[in-house]
Formats: structure tokens, C-alpha cells, sequence
């Protein structure tokens, strides 16, 4: 397969002049992250991070708010070593109105989950 340049397309949409003065920078939001997996953005602008955990048993979901302030919202999810190195816990988390949804991969077969039909609820503070 040719790979092709996106500059042609660029300079359709006038952009060509912007690209030379652009200038990217990296800047820490937050820190204290373990494994951060998926990040998912809520409706008012903070992320919801999925955390595989460094160990067993300890994974973890974490709100993030705009200021870079870490939240935990809920810890001691299954998490193992996974398949492929690292380890393998929470891979996705979201909001769904108040409801949060969290996916666990490979996680770890020897802890129990919670019992089918339970509900687990997390109130946040504004």
C-alpha cells in the first residue's frame, strides 16, 4: 500500500501556513496513575480512568477533575498478571448518567466477584 502525504489535503483546508508555527508541548495532568488502561471523559469535562493495578487484587478506577486532583473512586478490583507481561485488571470504565461501568479483563480467577444482581454504588462530591 503507498502511503501518502495529508499536507495536499491540508493546504485544500488552508492549514499548510498554521503547521509551521505550531508548537506541541507535553503537560502533566495528574500523577500516582497504576497502569493506566482506558480514559473516558464525563459530562463535565473530568476523566474516568481504568487502572490495571501493580499487583494482585488492587486495581482501581480514578477521577481525575480538571484541575489534575486524583480521585479514587473504586479500589481492590480483580487485577493479575496478564497474558502478555504486565498486569491485567480494570480495562474500561464509564458513566452512564449516574451509573458507572466498569470492564475487567483477564483479572484474577481465584476472587470471587461480587455476588450476580448486587449493585455497587459511588456518590461523588462536587
Amino acid at each position: 500500500m503507498r502511503k501518502r502525504s495529508v499536507l495536499p489535503f491540508l493546504s485544500m483546508l488552508g492549514l499548510t501556513a498554521v503547521l509551521p508555527n505550531l508548537v506541541l508541548s507535553q503537560t502533566t495532568l495528574t500523577g500516582g496513575l497504576q497502569a493506566p488502561m482506558k480514559i473516558s471523559l464525563t459530562a463535565a469535562g473530568d476523566l474516568v480512568v481504568a487502572e490495571g493495578g501493580i499487583g494482585r487484587n488492587n486495581g482501581r478506577v480514578s477521577l481525575v477533575r480538571r484541575s489534575g486532583q486524583r480521585l479514587t473512586l473504586i479500589s481492590g478490583l480483580p487485577a493479575g498478571p496478564g497474558a502478555e507481561g504486565g498486569n491485567s485488571g480494570p480495562t474500561a470504565a464509564i458513566f452512564s448518567g449516574d451509573t458507572l461501568y466498569v470492564l475487567i479483563g483477564q483479572g484474577n480467577g481465584l476472587m470471587a466477584g461480587p455476588t450476580p444482581g448486587k449493585e455497587v454504588t459511588v456518590r461523588i462530591q462536587a
